[in-house]
């Protein structure tokens, strides 16, 4: 039988599954375009949900009094990429939270606050993985499981297409 951590599951009765597999191709990756060598976040972990990708283009339809239809298309439009999971409400290894681990890592890499894109690659990490660089403008961290000690949370970038 593996052995739990026992902060990682304090208030309440259950079941725990293990998932066979190697849990390091996990698919999913967040890294900071610029992060330092004394960076905290190397191991900021929560269980990731959803992905979405809005992407869509510039355009404009005009009709006209003979019942033709004009398309005037001026590029793309800024791309979003939300990144939604959940994450635990209770302090875990040195005392921190998930939720508050993942609101400092906002406050901190907001573009506000630091110009510098993040770097997010969907599927495997290489060449296998679909690569952007956006940049942190948007965060949503919820306490919605308290009885299972649960919270949520959803990350918004913008990108360039």
């Amino acid at each position: 039988m593996a052995n739990f951590d026992p902060e990682v599951f304090l208030s309440s009765e259950g079941c725990v599954a293990v998932v066979p597999g190697n849990a390091q191709n996990a698919g999913f990756s967040i890294g900071l375009g610029a992060l330092s060598a004394d960076s905290s976040y190397d191991n900021l972990k929560a269980i990731v949900t959803s992905v979405t990708m809005n992407e869509m283009v510039n355009v404009q339809f005009t009709p006209t009094l003979e019942k033709s239809i004009f398309m005037y298309v001026f590029g793309d439009q800024i791309s979003s990429l939300d990144v939604s999971g959940v994450c635990f409400l209770a302090p875990q290894k040195g005392g921190v939270s998930g939720v508050t681990a993942l609101r400092t890592f906002y406050q901190e890499n907001k573009v506000s606050i630091k110009a510098d894109p993040i770097s997010i690659t969907l599927g495997a990490a290489g060449a296998q993985g679909l690569a952007f660089s956006g940049f942190l403008v948007g965060g949503t961290f919820s306490a919605n499981d308290p009885q299972n000690m649960l919270g949520s949370f959803s990350l918004k970038l913008s990108y360039m297409p």
